[in-house]
């Protein structure tokens, strides 16, 4: 039987809107990265937004 909370999930992951989330638990399982400080919710958003929109976005 489907769940409301297991619906949500499943949208929140196909938006991306847990994309945040998912980077806080990889970021503090990395051994590398013990020491440093993750980014902000903004700060990450802003390095997504400009990963996907500083690029040729064309294939001519």
């Amino acid at each position: 039987m489907f769940n409301i909370k297991n619906i949500w999930n499943y949208i929140r992951t196909v938006s991306g809107d847990n994309d945040y989330e998912v980077y806080l638990e990889n970021f503090r399982r990395c051994k590398k990265h013990h020491k440093d400080v993750p980014l902000s919710r903004s700060k990450f958003f802003q390095s997504k937004l400009e990963g996907k929109w500083n690029k040729i976005n064309r294939c001519c």
